[in-house]
């Protein structure tokens, strides 16, 4: 990386799922190396973005004293405390008693409920009975005790929740020291389709309802993009709309119509920017997502009961001339007095792009800092499955960026079965807040699928938990933006995105249960103590943030396994010759052997038996060379009985199969990894893969090879 190359960095929604994991992850750097401060880690960062749960943590550890003591005294404690006197430990006081197994206050989030009211109509009333003291049912209220209350707990009254109250998104003075000198660029969205107000009079009376188009009267999927923005001196914002002014229509027969430029002032209040972002079920006040989400019992019904109930879940918002404010919620009022006050409500920033990498890349636009060569790191807290995407697998966030269309395979059988669409609308995709319920939104891809396409994505380090139930994964992508007009993203620039993946699936992003609580301890602890070793992830967070640490060679290292889809590179051990690009000047593609390692290119072990590469096991020998025509689909390395060198071709059984035998180790050490030497047989022939002549691969049966007959597994550098 350039030098002069500043740094970016996005990070994920995920409530408290990514609050908890972002925390580990500077908890887990600063104790496993010699930094001591937050000036350190954030030395070469100019900007960060985030979303929902990740603009928590960034208010938390941007703003908050009391936050930022209490982690750097865990980070600095041998065995961590943040679970029982740190904030996570307050936060799950605030959702448990002592003896409490389900969380008060909490019956909005459950998966099953929610689900259970869209499809079956079960009576509101009695669904959300233990949701809010006195029938409180508004989002602003929620954040503010759950999220930012039990900061009050860390310290005194001038060090906690009190002395957020008034701080400023765009006021850089209200930052802690170290963030005074970043762009902080939060992700909202404003739901823009038959949003309920409020109503004339009680429950079934005529709502009040408003709909959003874009100036030049196209209109977005139930969502358009805000990109909420506090910036450095002499640094500039994007705009509020990046996809341009927008016009609001109030009353079904759009008697008011109300524009919205797209440089809105952005004066608002920090605690509001993030309780905007992170609004997770505000599409209940949309009668129009609702009812799209639920299309086969859409047909003669109405969802305004729905919407009228449960509106400020999605806050209200005002749109002033020299400010914008959230509200807590709306008293009745006139048309007249919200088209006056230019009245909408807001949305989860993840709705649109729960990574916030597409807004940190409008922000760079705006800085004139998205040019070739852009360096950006991505971290990515999920509680699912993910998808499998030109056989990676991955968030379906990440994929989405890459011009997935947002459906789980699950999601997608489910809307056959049902006969539902399949195909997004042009510039849209799906997007699925609970179960198989699912919506279309503006799309967030902004990056070509070559990389993911032709197996240049480098996978650095894959880790698991030794129960298997936290996935870690990183990732460096070299990528090409492709044009996004709905952000205002332009085509073909080049730059590197590293990925820090985070999967826990029996996870959830608010703390339903207390089993739930114990799956944040359990993550915290798992990357604070082990993820971020000096062995494990820290040398990977070293190059993607520029760190200035030192990080010794450890005298007994744990060995990185190999496993399935990983990229490698084949070296022959006795000359160091790779296998390289192919030959095609002959009626076939010819592997070939160099010695240059500039030369060498990436294969996989396809058609593993399991994740990890074992002693015996057998594979396909896959490269990821680009082809010409058909014979892009004839990638295998084979050994055939037409010629005596080796070339790529497709699935021909044995001919393609290779087993793979560890040539030193124990009966124990039976997974192989990076480093290792192996002998590589072909199953037809029961020959072993060695160079022919001129720089050629061939196979030679050998009774009794050595280490002169080897091969040597290496990552891709």
């Amino acid at each position: 990386m350039d030098k002069n190359t500043p740094i970016y960095i996005a990070i994920s929604g995920g409530g408290f799922h990514s609050h908890t994991a972002m925390s580990a992850w500077i908890s887990g750097i600063l104790h496993h190396s010699e930094l001591e401060s937050l000036e350190q880690i954030f030395e070469n960062v100019r900007g960060i973005s985030a979303n929902s749960g990740g603009s928590w943590f960034m208010s938390h550890l941007g703003y908050s004293n009391a936050f930022v003591k209490s982690l750097l005294e865990d980070s600095q404690s041998e065995k961590s405390t943040w679970s029982s006197s740190g904030y996570l430990g307050k936060m799950g006081e605030s959702f448990f008693s002592k003896d409490d197994e389900k969380a008060s206050d909490m019956s909005i989030f459950s998966p099953v409920k929610i689900e259970t009211f869209l499809a079956k109509y079960i009576d509101l009333f009695n669904v959300y009975a233990e949701i809010f003291p006195n029938g409180n049912r508004r989002w602003h209220q929620f954040v503010t005790t759950k999220v930012y209350e039990p900061l009050e707990k860390l310290g005194n009254a001038e060090n906690g929740f009190e002395t957020m109250k008034g701080k400023k998104l765009s006021e850089t003075n209200d930052r802690l020291p170290w963030f005074r000198e970043k762009d902080f660029v939060i992700a909202a969205g404003l739901l823009n389709s038959k949003v309920v107000l409020h109503a004339t009079g009680g429950l079934g009376s005529t709502n009040q309802v408003y709909s959003v188009n874009s100036a030049d009267g196209s209109k977005l999927r139930n969502f358009v993009p805000m990109c909420l923005s506090g910036v450095a001196n002499g640094r500039k914002a994007a705009p509020v709309f990046v996809s341009g002014p927008q016009e609001v229509i109030y009353s079904e027969e759009s008697k008011w119509r109300i524009p919205l430029t797209a440089n809105h002032p952005q004066n608002l209040n920090l605690l509001d920017a993030t309780i905007a972002s992170s609004s997770a079920i505000a599409f209940l006040a949309s009668e129009s997502s609702i009812g799209e989400m639920i299309p086969s019992l859409n047909e003669g019904l109405t969802f305004e009961w729905i919407s009228y109930q449960e509106a400020d879940f999605a806050p209200p918002i005002r749109f002033g001339n020299d400010r914008i404010e959230i509200l807590k919620t709306l008293e009745r009022a006139s048309y007249d007095e919200f088209a006056n006050q230019k009245m909408a409500r807001v949305a989860d920033g993840g709705y649109l792009d729960n990574t916030s990498v597409v807004f940190q890349l409008r922000h760079m636009k705006e800085n004139g800092d998205l040019k070739d060569g852009f360096h950006l790191v991505l971290f990515v807290n999920g509680s699912d499955e993910g998808v499998k995407y030109h056989g990676y697998e991955m968030n379906v966030g990440i994929a989405t960026l890459f011009g997935h269309d947002g459906l789980s395979e699950a999601h997608r059988a489910e809307r056959v079965k049902k006969g539902e669409k399949i195909q997004p609308e042009e510039g849209s995709i799906w997007n699925s807040p609970f179960s198989d319920l699912c919506m279309e939104i503006p799309s967030p891809h902004v990056f070509e699928t070559e990389p993911l396409e032709n197996n240049t994505a480098i996978s650095m380090w894959n880790w698991k938990s030794k129960d298997e139930k936290i996935s870690l994964q990183a990732r460096k992508i070299p990528v090409t933006t492709v044009e996004n007009k709905t952000y205002g993203i332009s085509a073909g620039v080049m730059g590197t995105i590293y990925i820090f993946e985070v999967t826990q699936p029996e996870s959830f992003p608010m703390p339903t249960h207390r089993d739930i609580l114990e799956t944040y301890e359990y993550l915290f602890e798992t990357i604070r103590n082990e993820a971020c070793a000096k062995n494990q992830a820290l040398s990977h967070l070293k190059e993607a943030l520029a760190l200035k640490i030192n990080i010794p060679t450890d005298p007994h290292p744990i060995p990185e396994i190999v496993k399935k889809n990983d990229n490698i590179v084949l070296q022959w051990n006795s000359d160091g010759s790779y296998l390289s690009s192919s030959d095609s000047g002959f009626r076939y593609y010819l592997a070939t052997l160099n010695r240059l390692k500039s030369y060498a290119k990436i294969h996989k072990f396809d058609n593993m038996y399991s994740d990890n590469l074992h002693h015996g096991d057998l594979v396909r020998i896959k490269t990821t060379e680009q082809f010409k025509g058909i014979w892009n689909q004839r990638k295998l390395l084979g050994a055939f009985a037409n010629s005596y060198e080796l070339y790529y071709w497709s699935d021909s059984g044995d001919k393609t199969n290779w087993i793979i035998e560890k040539a030193a180790g124990t009966a124990q050490e039976k997974e192989i990894a990076y480093g290792d030497k192996v002998y590589i047989k072909n199953k037809s022939y029961n020959q072993y893969l060695v160079p022919a002549k001129n720089g050629y691969l061939t196979t030679k049966k050998i009774q009794n090879p050595g280490d002169e007959h080897t091969w040597v597994i290496h990552r891709p550098e």
